[in-house]
């Protein structure tokens, strides 16, 4: 069996004025060797 990705949530708050949205962050280990494939999360951006 390969080396499952590990995610671990680092936050989750609420967005402010927009009760049915949230902001989640996530750290995201991949083991070595492995790819993820080009890919997008669409919606809005946090920093």
């Amino acid at each position: 069996m390969p080396p499952e990705v590990k995610r671990t949530e680092l936050s989750r708050s609420p967005v402010t004025g927009l009760d049915h949205l949230e902001i989640i962050t996530q750290l995201v280990e991949f083991p070595p060797g492995s790819s993820s494939p080009r890919h997008c999360h669409h919606g809005e951006e946090t920093f």
